[in-house]
């Protein structure tokens, strides 16, 4: 038993076997550890990465890791509790919503104003673009386009106009929405 290890405590890996049918040896290629409190008593996944990661799911228990091919653990979440998978994959995901962007303005003083920028679910949203005006029709771009930061990507914009409105934009510079006017308050 390997030091500081408990009896009955065994280790928990998710492994790929090297086999032999010729010879009916199977000997262990590489393993992908978790710490020693996941026991997977059923079901479980093993997904291999482009450049060799392995991403990995532990069956009945709610946990999920992702690794190197040495088998470094880089990634590891878990499910709500009491709540297994009995698969993961990972996969790239891109995806537009059919709402429109969100957009919320706030004065900070008389010639600047706080514009917040969402778009919940979007991936492709690189940038906003604020625009500004007296009105819904006279709506102008104001400033250059602010890099999106976060869920929320907060704007300070240089302006006395009463209305405001965010375009999302790709990494192309192209408009994939616009939001609602929001006045500013």
């Amino acid at each position: 038993m390997a030091p500081g290890r408990r009896s009955g405590s065994p280790r928990r890996a998710e492994l790929i076997l090297a086999l032999d049918l010729r010879r009916h040896v199977a000997r262990m290629d590489r393993q992908y550890r978790r710490s020693n409190d996941t026991s997977a008593q059923s079901e479980g996944s093993l997904q291999m990465l482009p450049g060799g990661d392995a991403f990995a799911g532990f069956g009945a228990t709610p946990y999920f890791s992702q690794f190197t091919n040495a088998g470094k653990l880089v990634f590891d979440a878990s499910l709500p509790a009491d709540d297994g998978s009995y698969r993961v994959y990972s996969f790239p995901w891109s995806t537009t919503p059919t709402t429109k962007p969100a957009v919320a303005a706030q004065r900070v003083d008389p010639s600047t104003v706080a514009v917040y920028a969402s778009w919940n679910g979007a991936t492709t949203v690189a940038r906003w673009q604020v625009l500004a005006g007296a009105g819904a029709g006279s709506l102008q771009p104001v400033g250059t386009a602010a890099r999106r930061t976060d869920f929320e990507t907060r704007i300070d914009v240089p302006s006395s106009a009463p209305a405001f409105a965010v375009r999302a934009l790709d990494g192309r510079g192209h408009v994939l929405a616009t939001s609602p006017v929001a006045t500013a308050s």
